[in-house]
C-alpha cells in the first residue's frame, strides 16, 4: 500500500480573506464553500484538497467555545504549516511579495533546496522549497550546483557526506539518509 495525500484542513480566522489569498494571490482553484468552511486546491494537483475551516464562525458551535478558539488562535497555538514545491524560489518570492504577501522568510540557500516562507492571512505558515541538486542520480549532485565548490575542485554532495560521517564508503553507503 502507498499512502496518498487527497486532503488536509487548515483552520482560518477569517474565511472571506484566505480565500481570497488563497485564490487570488496563489491562484488556487475554488472547489465548493459553506457557511465555515472552503474546498480548493493548487491547479497543478487536481486532486488535492486543502479544506479552510473557521471553527469560530461556525454557528454550530456554542458561543463559550467559539471564545475559547479566537483566544487560542491569538495565543499561536493553532498555527499550521503547508510546503509546496516550486520551480524557482526567487520568482514565486517575488510574485507573492508583489501581491502582498506577508513575508516569514527571504529566499535563502541551504543544503539541496532553496525555500522561502510566507505567512496566510490567519498566520499559518507557507513555506516554498525548490530542490537544487542537478544530478539525475540521487546523492550525486555536485556541491559546486549550491555554490560549495568549483570546477574540478568541486565534490559531489555523496562525497562529502562520506568524508564528514566518520564511516568508512562502504559502510557509510548501507546506512539510510534522507534525499530530497
Amino acid at each position: 500500500m502507498s499512502p496518498r495525500l487527497t486532503a488536509c484542513t487548515l483552520v482560518v480566522h477569517d474565511l472571506r480573506a484566505a480565500l481570497d489569498f488563497y485564490c487570488r494571490v496563489l491562484g488556487f482553484t475554488l472547489h465548493e464553500t459553506r457557511p465555515a468552511t472552503a474546498s480548493l486546491g493548487p491547479p497543478a494537483q487536481p486532486d488535492l484538497r486543502i479544506l479552510l475551516h473557521a471553527p469560530a464562525a461556525d454557528p454550530q458551535i456554542p458561543a463559550h467555545t467559539r471564545h475559547a478558539l479566537r483566544r487560542a488562535y491569538a495565543s499561536g497555538l493553532l498555527d499550521s504549516r503547508l510546503v509546496f514545491h516550486t520551480d524557482s524560489c526567487a520568482a514565486t518570492f517575488e510574485r507573492l511579495e508583489a501581491a502582498g504577501a506577508e513575508v516569514a522568510q527571504e529566499p535563502i540557500a541551504r543544503p539541496g533546496v532553496r525555500d522561502c516562507a510566507f505567512f496566510d492571512p490567519s498566520g499559518n505558515l507557507l513555506r516554498f522549497t525548490e530542490r537544487l541538486w542537478t544530478s539525475a542520480i540521487p546523492g550525486l549532485a555536485t556541491r559546486a550546483a549550491v555554490g560549495w565548490g568549483v570546477g574540478a575542485n568541486a565534490e559531489t554532495e555523496g562525497e562529502w557526506r562520506v568524508r564528514n560521517s566518520g564511516l568508512s564508503a562502504a559502510r557509510f553507503c548501507s546506512r539510510a539518509w534522507p534525499r530530497w
